[in-house]
């Protein structure tokens, strides 16, 4: 029951499994009318021990805690457990260090442990194996990280996010063209496959919107958008191409903030 957790975790269960014993020895004693004595004996608990938690009244530290803890799992459950212990600190601090004085990241460390409240799992740097495909077609930075548009389908951004499926070991692909003029999405798709038809749907919802824009598409260089076939599809709509540079997700920093939001 208690292998693999932190230490601070495991005395709190064991406390917990403690009191639960207490609460029986009580139970039967007030229903029953057992002595106190032989259920402790039974049980292998000092009688002290049980007097004890009978007559213990909550201490200023313990409401304290409670008042604090109960703030932590509504931040938690609102943001998706997105704050670690620092961050959770500095929000509680704002909040509560008026009524509660200054709360020490120790404390809400503690209570996180204890009460199994964990932050989401960080992203990390996956080592691939493979040989990178040659694109077909690739098109220069033009975009040149001018984010600014003076007008509506001047300069359009795309590119392609994924998240898990609640519930499933699935993912739901998301295919976002957003307009910088306004940042609104002027087409998306979605679909279970991160594939071409994806960036198809995607561009056709753009078009079927906007079907007199000659924007300005920037990408990063995904095989949906380095294909010969892509390039010639914008040609013929008017458009044209620029792409961000190898790992330089900065130049597509619009479309990346958009999406973290959608995450978040």
């Amino acid at each position: 029951m208690f292998i693999g957790q932190p230490k601070q975790r495991q005395i709190a269960l064991k406390q917990k499994q403690r009191y639960s014993l207490y609460s029986l020895i009580k139970e039967c004693h007030q229903e029953y009318k057992w002595s106190i004595e032989w259920m402790c004996k039974q049980a292998h608990v000092a009688r002290s021990a049980y007097y004890k938690w009978l007559n213990h009244k909550p201490s200023k530290r313990e409401e304290r805690d409670q008042k604090i803890l109960k703030r932590i799992k509504e931040i938690a459950k609102s943001n998706n457990s997105l704050f670690g212990s620092p961050k959770m600190t500095m929000a509680l601090n704002k909040e509560l260090a008026d009524c509660e004085g200054k709360i020490y990241q120790r404390t809400i460390a503690r209570l996180m442990c204890v009460n199994g409240i964990y932050t989401s799992k960080p992203r990390f740097h996956k080592t691939y194996h493979y040989k990178a495909s040659r694109p077909e077609e690739t098109s220069a930075n033009i975009l040149h990280r001018d984010f600014n548009a003076n007008k509506p389908n001047e300069k359009w951004c795309a590119d392609i996010t994924e998240e898990k499926i609640p519930g499933t070991s699935q993912k739901i692909y998301l295919c976002t063209i957003l307009d910088l003029y306004d940042r609104f999405p002027v087409g998306y798709a979605l679909s279970k496959r991160n594939d071409v038809a994806l960036v198809n749907a995607a561009l056709a919802a753009a078009w079927q919107r906007e079907p007199d824009s000659h924007a300005m598409l920037h990408s990063d260089r995904g095989f949906q958008f380095t294909r010969a076939d892509f390039l010639q599809e914008l040609k013929e709509h008017g458009m044209s191409q620029s792409m961000s540079r190898v790992s330089r997700c900065i130049d597509n920093g619009p479309m990346e903030g958009w999406q973290g939001l959608i995450k978040v």
